[in-house]
């Protein structure tokens, strides 16, 4: 969940009276170090480690895990998959031609009404692409 790593930025799992496990506590230290190290020199990673730049066109990234896998990934993003529908589908859609079906409903709740394809439409397709 968003902003759920901010108590490993500022240390909560060290705090031995709390009933974190050791991986955690790891983890919890090396994102410390990684934000101290960039404040420091600009750069969140060790001298001896890759970070690839991130970009547009390379969107690698770096992922943080509590199973010791920490480390450079992509070339994609973590959602690429699920943020193509919106990204790709979703604009498509919106270039389609709206024409308004006989026997709809008019009045002051029209529009609601004339959502009622794409609605449909987006249901049929996000269950496909989940698929």
């Amino acid at each position: 969940m968003h902003g759920d790593e901010m108590e490993y930025v500022f240390g909560h799992p060290l705090n031995m009276s709390l009933q974190y496990h050791t991986r955690e506590r790891d983890l919890a230290s090396h994102i410390m170090q990684s934000f101290t190290r960039f404040a420091l020199t600009g750069k969140p990673h060790k001298p001896d480690e890759k970070w690839p730049l991130y970009s547009r066109s390379s969107p690698h990234y770096y992922t943080y895990t509590a199973d010791g896998t920490s480390g450079p990934a992509g070339p994609r993003g973590p959602r690429a998959s699920a943020c193509a529908f919106w990204n790709d589908f979703l604009s498509k859609l919106s270039e389609l031609e709206h024409a308004p079906c006989d026997g709809a409903v008019t009045g002051p709740y029209s529009s609601v009404a004339g959502t009622t394809l794409p609605i449909i439409l987006l249901t049929a397709l996000a269950t496909t692409v989940a698929l």
